[in-house]
């Protein structure tokens, strides 16, 4: 029992190290969005990789991919940010296999930006329609 609530303790304070003070639920998807506006935040999707045996699962890496294109006029495309991904990755040793019998415990953290740009397309205007009513002898001495 005790080895559990050790290893409860241990992954929430990885995990709060890992994420580091005021984790944010929300990203916004400009640079430059306002708070009131609810569309422009992005929820952070938050995704667990559990042990592949059953033990304690200490939460060792933190990756985080961010996913983002390119929006706007093709001269001056703005980065939007279209989608946030955590995934933290645990093992299932005991706490002492881990450490190495040592009080160090490696930890890794990494973000990823995924651009995921479609290839741009320039626009053009549909081309003007010739609404031209000529005389019926036009070409008439011509014909």
């Amino acid at each position: 029992m005790e080895d559990t609530i050790n290893c409860a303790v241990v992954s929430e304070a990885l995990l709060t190290i890992l994420r580091g003070q005021d984790y944010p639920q929300y990203v916004a998807r400009f640079g430059n969005s306002q708070p009131q506006v609810v569309m422009d935040w992005v929820p952070v999707q938050r995704q667990t990789i559990p042990p592949v045996m059953q033990g304690c699962g200490i939460p060792l890496s933190l990756d985080i991919e961010v996913q983002w294109t390119k929006y706007g006029s093709l001269m001056n495309p703005q980065a939007q940010i279209v989608n946030v991904t955590e995934v933290i990755r645990t093992n299932a040793s005991t706490l002492q296999s881990l450490s190495g019998g040592s009080a160090v415990l490696p930890v890794s953290t990494s973000v990823t930006f995924l651009d995921i740009s479609a290839p741009a397309q320039p626009g053009y205007k549909a081309p003007p329609t010739i609404d031209a009513k000529l005389p019926f002898d036009f070409f008439f001495p011509f014909v």
